[in-house]
């Protein structure tokens, strides 16, 4: 008999979304699994949905607490799950009737410690029947990623997807005392995930877009808030600090110049919707990183963009133009001197 596998779906406020999620899972053609869904204190009828579907088949189990956010939710599914591999799931999504077996098989064959499935962005008037039809077209593929370079296709976002929890499935042992960080409410996937990479740890990715992402307003990476803010700083704080205490510097570079990135992206949108606070936030946290010894291991086209975002606005919007049309005019040349190398190889041959 195959192993079981633990589904884990955090839940909140998605009534509107639960049965369909549910039932994805339950036309799996792999059947052994158990399907953990914790209401994190939802205010609409997501509980009593939970209620009714723990009726209609033995393998759902239903757990219920005050809200917490999704972190709590997802360690709350970590203490419960029994399976040999563990699948996580978001609410308001769906997944191809063959995904838990295509990926248990690789894991199984391959014995890597994590399978990542890619995302097919979904909207709510898009059809499952339509979805998986057309999906099936797609030939059935798998990269492997050995552990000497999984950490460089997470952090050079290589596979996007290696960032966010959903279409994950991992083997427990290896997770066995590893748990989402609760204080944060932003970026706790991509800090997980990254603490399984560094433990030393093997993927494969399944090429076919197998889960289904619903793409919509309500989706938390769109929300604009101080608490937002400093949760995904606090997070890639956290990666650039480890690379950094690894000895990895050019990798910490990287992951502080991606830092200032951010930080320039808030403060622009915080302009936009003058929203002061936020920007004397942003000003701070921007003095503060200047003063970070991996700050001066950054580019210094990075370091100047960075200081004309908070000393002279204006300025730093001159610049960015001049490095877009830098960078179109540097491909150009590249673009250029491929084609002349191939009509160049084409003449001698």
């Amino acid at each position: 008999m195959k192993e079981l596998i633990s589904i884990i779906v955090p839940i909140y406020n998605s009534a509107r979304y639960i049965r369909e999620c549910v039932n994805s899972v339950l036309e799996q053609t792999y059947e052994n699994f158990e399907l953990i869904l914790i209401d994190d204190g939802s205010l609409d009828e997501s509980k009593d949905i939970c209620l009714k579907l723990c009726e209609t088949d033995r393998r759902i189990l239903f757990f219920h607490q005050e809200h917490k956010g999704v972190s709590a939710a997802r360690n709350i599914g970590l203490k419960t799950a029994k399976g040999k591999y563990l699948f996580y799931l978001d609410s308001d999504d769906i997944i191809h009737p063959d995904l838990l077996e295509t990926l248990y098989d690789e894991l199984e064959k391959t014995n890597s410690i994590m399978a990542v499935s890619q995302f097919h962005f979904i909207k709510d008037m898009d059809k499952k029947d339509q979805l998986i039809s057309m999906t099936n077209r797609e030939k059935t593929s798998f990269t492997y990623i050995e552990k000497s370079e999984v950490l460089e296709y997470f952090l050079d976002e290589i596979c996007e997807e290696f960032t966010a929890m959903p279409g994950k499935m991992i083997l427990r042992s290896s997770v066995q005392t590893l748990y989402f960080d609760e204080s944060l409410s932003h970026g706790e996937d991509t800090k997980y995930i990254y603490q399984i990479l560094l433990s030393g740890s093997d993927a494969v990715i399944l090429h076919p877009k197998w889960y289904f992402y619903r793409n919509h307003s309500g989706n938390s990476s769109k929300i604009h808030s101080l608490k937002a803010y400093n949760s995904m700083y606090e997070c890639k704080r956290y990666i650039c600090d480890k690379e950094k205490e690894c000895g990895r510097i050019k990798s910490a570079a990287i992951q502080e110049q991606a830092i200032m990135n951010h930080i320039m992206e808030w403060n622009t949108k915080s302009r936009y919707l003058q929203d002061q606070i936020m920007m004397e936030y942003l000003s701070k946290l921007a003095a503060d990183e200047r003063k970070l010894e991996i700050y001066s291991y950054t580019s210094l086209s990075h370091k100047i963009k960075f200081s004309l975002a908070f000393y002279c606005f204006p300025l730093y919007w001159i610049y960015c133009d001049i490095l877009y049309v830098l960078g179109k005019i540097k491909a150009g040349i590249c673009l250029l001197e491929k084609s002349s190398k191939r009509e160049n190889g084409r003449y001698e041959e």
